[in-house]
């Protein structure tokens, strides 16, 4: 904004002052052009082709979904299929197992690593996988419902999926 405003001096001075790196950016900006552009040619956004301006009106109307935290861990799920996780024991100390790897961790640094209970769902996304000596670990975990997993997943296994609640129900009928 403030290179379209005041150009390219106002623009150096501002990530001067805030400590940012111009050409990162504008790496930003052609990658946030690039993915806009994807999602235009395969049909998921519907905006006629438009300036590179964040403001216009149809820019606004395909983000109205943006502060909708169930759709923006949905479009995550969509992003990163097959990066999911089971997570074991969502009550207590949660367990992590993926298909490829079985038993998996939270990355130490991250700040799920910790988490006792309180995991809604069984499910989880991420977006790096990293084997070290100490063993395989997930970096950037999110918990995601089972609905985006079945709805945008693709392949041919067929997996039944219960609620937090249907568990409970089954251990307490048991």
């Amino acid at each position: 904004r403030a290179h379209r405003s005041g150009g390219r001096k106002a623009a150096n001075e501002y990530c001067w002052k805030n400590y940012l790196s111009e050409p990162a950016l504008h790496t930003v900006e052609d990658m946030r052009t690039q993915f806009i552009s994807l999602l235009q040619s395969s049909g998921i956004l519907l905006l006629p082709c438009q300036s590179n301006n964040a403001t216009t009106t149809a820019e606004k109307t395909a983000n109205r979904r943006s502060r909708n935290w169930s759709c923006v861990v949905a479009s995550l799920a969509a992003g990163l299929y097959p990066n999911c996780a089971r997570v074991d024991n969502p009550t207590g100390r949660a367990r992590f197992f993926t298909k490829e790897q079985g038993k998996v961790d939270v990355h130490p640094g991250s700040v799920n690593a910790k988490a006792k209970g309180g995991w809604g769902h069984r499910w989880v996304i991420y977006f790096d996988k990293v084997r070290t000596q100490s063993g395989v670990f997930l970096y950037d975990v999110t918990q995601v419902s089972p609905l985006p997993l079945v709805v945008f997943g693709t392949g041919t296994t067929t997996t039944t999926i219960t609620t937090t609640q249907q568990q409970q129900q089954q251990q307490q009928q048991q």
